[in-house]
């Protein structure tokens, strides 16, 4: 528990700071930002989810993947991103 309050705490951490450095920057610099950042996403839950959820549930982790995917692309495009 308390590495989760720790990785919490210094996410929120990074985003406040992000946010302030970041105020003046243009939308191309902040599309390749969130780029690498989803990438990175994508990555760790590639390698530590997905095996996971393939071993316990084959047949519905696709299609879990492939809702999560569309449900990510409909916010976003709700937040006008």
């Amino acid at each position: 528990m308390l590495l989760w309050l720790a990785t919490a705490a210094i996410l929120s951490l990074a985003a406040i700071v992000g946010n302030l450095a970041l105020a003046g920057v243009g939308e191309d610099a902040l599309a390749v930002i969130r780029c690498f950042a989803a990438g990175a996403v994508v990555a760790s839950l590639a390698t530590e989810v997905f095996p996971q959820a393939f071993r316990e549930d084959r047949h519905w982790a696709g299609i879990a993947t492939a809702l999560g995917v569309i449900l990510a692309f409909w916010l976003g495009s709700l937040a006008g991103g």
